[in-house]
């Protein structure tokens, strides 16, 4: 993709149009003009500050005064090409006209392509065309950062040492035993239930009578113990470090599904546990954690993974306030931000439902052993059609 001196865009709700080009250009712009409405300045604001991260400082803002006044805006178009003193250096100057109102577009190409520069437009299947000419190449970044992606949405991933995005522990044989064996499914209730009775996020010791003796939670504690994530002794087992214990509350389901997401071919971007602060977006307030989030193909996929039984009567309803979460996380990420809600344990109908109607995947309990294949389709990764083989002549006799 040739790169540009001058990138100039539209400002919009939906930023990826706007940042993968730039992203994808190297070098990068030396100066990036940012065209934008009143009702858009938290969102030049958020890409910025993408820019700024990414080296990008020469920055300016250019303030419309009326979105859907056709010479109006092309006279503030001509009055900033004269500012920047760029009439006669369309070789330098890129114009991405894919965000904006339509009228907004229409201005812009018409008084760049009337006085020769080059005006693009980014599709949804990422293709970056020139208008005039009607070439076009695929954009896909290589690596595309999930902190930008995020940024320029308006959240802020934290990075305070209390809310570090989680590493994972490295143990896909017990992740794979746990998610392959349904046996140890009620056990893992249990275990969730007797970790829950204590609001101490970093107690690392818990006695109960039923550490004791021999059943299916005594087996999922062995099972632990062989793995090193805790030690057991009479009625008491005791975790290694918060780490553990985040692993045994469920941590173990969310690094099983990223080491899948991991393996996968043309994932962008991955993390686990990432944590961020939305109060500056008008869906969700305060701090989320997101379990397992990654771009591919330029969009952002978000994962939560639970191991709660919602069946149970002390978790009766939050399977739906867990949904109804992720629903407005996934409106806060942008129209094309995509959402699934991976479960141990099975769901309600009424939750699969709802789900369906927000356009949440649902991967449960019976989804499991085909984990990989069900995220392929989910997320649209095609295995690569093999070659014909080659026809070989029969022998003549």
């Amino acid at each position: 993709m040739q790169s540009y001196e001058v990138y100039v865009c539209l400002i919009s709700a939906q930023a990826t149009p706007n940042l993968v080009p730039i992203l994808n250009m190297n070098p990068r712009p030396k100066t990036v003009l940012l065209m934008v409405t009143e009702a858009m300045t938290k969102q030049a604001a958020y890409f910025q500050e993408v820019l700024k991260t990414q080296g990008i400082h020469n920055v300016h803002q250019i303030a419309l005064s009326d979105s859907y006044d056709l010479d109006s805006i092309k006279n503030q178009t001509m009055d900033l090409l004269d500012q920047q003193n760029l009439l006669d250096q369309w070789d330098k100057v890129a114009v991405n006209i894919t965000g904006g109102t339509k009228l907004m577009s229409l201005a812009t190409y018409l008084v760049f392509d009337g006085l020769g520069g080059k005006c693009f437009y980014f599709t949804e299947q990422n293709q970056w065309i020139e208008l005039k000419s009607g070439a076009s190449e695929a954009v896909v970044l290589k690596k595309f950062p999930i902190e930008s992606l995020l940024i320029v949405q308006g959240f802020r991933v934290i990075h305070d040492s209390k809310y570090n995005t989680s590493k994972p522990l490295n143990k896909p044989e017990l992740t794979e035993e746990l998610v392959k064996f349904q046996k140890y499914s009620q056990a893992i209730s249990e275990l969730n239930y007797e970790l829950s009775q204590t609001k101490s996020q970093t107690q690392l010791a818990y006695s109960s009578d039923k550490f004791t003796g021999y059943s299916p939670l005594m087996e999922l504690i062995d099972l632990f113990v062989l793995h090193g994530v805790l030690s057991h002794e009479g009625n008491t087992i005791k975790f290694l470090s918060v780490d553990e214990l985040k692993f045994a509350k469920g941590g173990w389901f969310e690094e099983h599904i990223y080491s899948v997401v991991k393996s996968l071919p043309g994932i962008q971007d991955v993390a686990m546990g990432m944590q961020i602060d939305n109060s500056t977006t008008k869906q969700t307030d305060g701090t989320n954690e997101l379990d397992v989030v990654f771009t591919y193909n330029n969009r952002l996929h978000v994962i939560e993974c639970k191991t709660v039984n919602y069946q149970s009567a002390h978790n009766k309803g939050e399977d739906k306030k867990e949904l109804d979460r992720l629903v407005a996380l996934k409106q806060s990420g942008g129209s094309a931000a995509k959402a699934l809600f991976a479960s141990y344990k099975k769901l309600d109908s009424d939750v699969r439902a709802r789900a369906k109607d927000k356009n949440i995947e649902i991967i449960e309990q019976n989804d499991l052993n085909g984990l990989k294949a069900r995220l392929k389709t989910w997320i649209g990764i095609q295995d690569p059609v093999p070659a014909p083989r080659p026809e070989v002549d029969e022998p003549t006799s």
